[in-house]
């Protein structure tokens, strides 16, 4: 961990954060809701399967804004910070998989 993440932990702590003992892990996309219409940038309902170490895997749902043409598909896998002690506080990576 660098200085910055030890930094932003002790933020996080601090401030109450859910994500202040998140570790690292992945996260499945189970679902996804369908863009509506033309616009380029919508809302989409997300259903993820969320593993970390130490955590038991759980179902969580959000949502998130994406362009069509990068729209999450079932079976994509996402680096992902999970907290074991809140089983809705996750926080994707979600444009990893765009690098």
């Amino acid at each position: 961990m660098d200085e910055w993440d030890e930094m932003a932990q002790w933020l996080e702590k601090a401030t109450k954060d859910p994500m202040a003992d998140a570790v690292r892990g992945r996260v499945t996309v189970v679902a996804v809701s369908e863009p509506q219409g033309r616009a380029r940038y919508q809302e989409c309902r997300v259903e993820l399967r969320a593993e970390a170490p130490g955590v038991p895997t759980r179902t969580v749902s959000t949502a998130a804004v994406f362009p069509k043409n990068r729209w999450p598909q079932p079976g994509d896998v996402h680096i992902a910070r999970v907290s074991p002690s809140h089983d809705d506080a996750i926080e994707v990576d979600w444009e990893a998989a765009a690098r």
